[in-house]
This record gives structure tokens, C-alpha cells and sequence, in this order.
């Protein structure tokens, strides 16, 4: 889910900041490993690690967000965006939730809002994501999996797969433990997953698209009259 966001955000020009909220919920090693699970994950984005009880992280978030510059809060329902938005303004404008008894979040968003913070920042709050699809993200594909994107440049055949073909520097690192597995089954179902979507919707792009006859046939008409 983490990549998805990445991908999403670096395909549409965003700087990404990664916020890992409710640190105060857990042990500083238990967050020192969830940051490296992270970077070992080849996730180069910024972390900040926030607690909107304790309010530790809230001053880098503050100094991250410059005047006049727009940003966007994205994720799951529950995880503290609300608040989030709360704490950097000084007030309880937005309503916040507990999370569910199963530990799931509540949708107390139901509607995108934008705030203009003190500094100027502008800040869009949206409602919580329950999947994130992928459609036509080539650049934030590449960017975000750079590691196979140059990998890839070192295989033996320009068009390869990265199956089962012979000379595939992808399959090799992940031979020799340079890659992890998970990490490339993850670029192997994000990169399918987009070009299902993208000619799915290229397909209903040129269904709903009039024929030349037609628009021929009322090109006529208009003459005509």
C-alpha cells in the first residue's frame, strides 16, 4: 500500500513525505525497525515520525510545509490525518473518531477541505482511502523502483520480461539476495495492475468514441441546413 502511494504521488509530480503517526503506541526500537524495514524495502522518501498525543514529529511537519505551497494529507481512515490538521492549526475545527473495536478507522471524513495554515501552507484533508488503484504510471513506476528500472537496463535482451528469460540481471540479483523477493513481486503486480487498468480504459475511451461515418453523416446535416 505504501509503494501504491508513492507511485501515485511521484506520477503526478508530488514530493512525497512519508508520516508514520501513533508512534507513541510503540517502543523506540519497534520504531527504529519499522524504519528500516522501510529503507530495506528501497524506499527512499522522507519519514517523519509523529504523535499527535505526545506531539513529537509535530514541529518537522510544521517546518517541511512552506508558504504559499499547497499539500495533501492521503491515507487510511483512522490513521490521524484529521487530528493531524487539528494539531497544526491550533484547534479541534475537524471531528475525529477512535478507530473501530476491530482496529479498523472510521470514516469521520466524508469530503476534501482545504485549510490555510498560519504559515501560509495550504493543506487538503481528504477522506480515508480504502484501495488504491494504479493507471499509466510508467515515470512514478521507474522513479519509485529504481533499483529494478536500472537492474533492468543490464539484462541481455532489451525486451525482457524478467520471467524466466536467460541473461535477466533482475532475476539474478534477486538470486544472489541484491533484491527481495517481495519487493519485486510488488513492482511485477503494480506494473500489471497498470497497464490492465490502462487498456481497460483506452478500450472504453475508443468505444464511447463516434465513428469518422458519423461524424462525417452529421457534418453533412449541419451543411445541409
Amino acid at each position: 500500500r505504501l509503494e501504491r502511494y508513492l507511485v501515485m504521488a511521484t506520477e503526478g509530480h508530488v514530493v512525497p513525505v512519508i508520516i508514520l503517526t501513533k508512534t507513541d503506541l510503540v517502543s523506540t526500537d519497534v520504531l527504529e525497525q519499522l524504519i528500516t524495514e522501510i529503507r530495506d524495502a528501497g524506499i527512499t522518501a522522507r519519514v517523519i515520525a509523529l504523535s499527535n498525543v505526545t506531539g513529537a514529529g509535530l514541529n518537522q511537519v510544521k517546518e517541511s510545509m512552506g508558504c504559499g505551497k499547497t499539500y495533501c494529507l492521503v491515507g487510511s481512515s483512522g490513521v490521524g490525518k484529521s487530528t493531524l490538521i487539528n494539531q497544526l492549526r491550533g484547534d479541534d475545527t475537524l471531528r475525529t473518531q477512535t478507530v473501530s473495536t476491530s482496529g479498523e478507522g472510521r470514516h469521520t471524513t466524508v469530503r476534501r477541505q482545504l485549510f490555510v495554515l498560519e504559515q501560509g501552507a495550504m493543506l487538503i484533508d481528504t477522506p480515508g482511502m480504502r484501495e488504491v488503484g494504479i493507471l499509466a504510471v510508467n515515470d512514478g513506476m521507474d522513479d519509485n523502483f529504481y533499483d529494478i528500472h536500472d537492474l533492468a537496463l543490464q539484462c541481455r535482451f532489451t525486451n525482457c520480461g524478467h520471467g524466466n528469460e536467460r541473461g535477466c540481471a533482475v532475476l539474478q540479483a534477486i538470486k544472489e539476495g541484491a533484491l527481495h523477493l517481495e519487493r519485486y513481486q510488488n513492482y511485477v503486480k503494480l506494473k500489471t495492475e497498470s497497464e490492465i487498468n490502462e487498456n481497460l480504459n483506452s478500450h472504453k475511451s475508443n468505444k464511447n468514441r463516434p465513428s469518422g461515418r458519423g461524424t462525417h453523416h452529421v457534418k453533412k446535416r449541419m451543411s445541409k441546413s
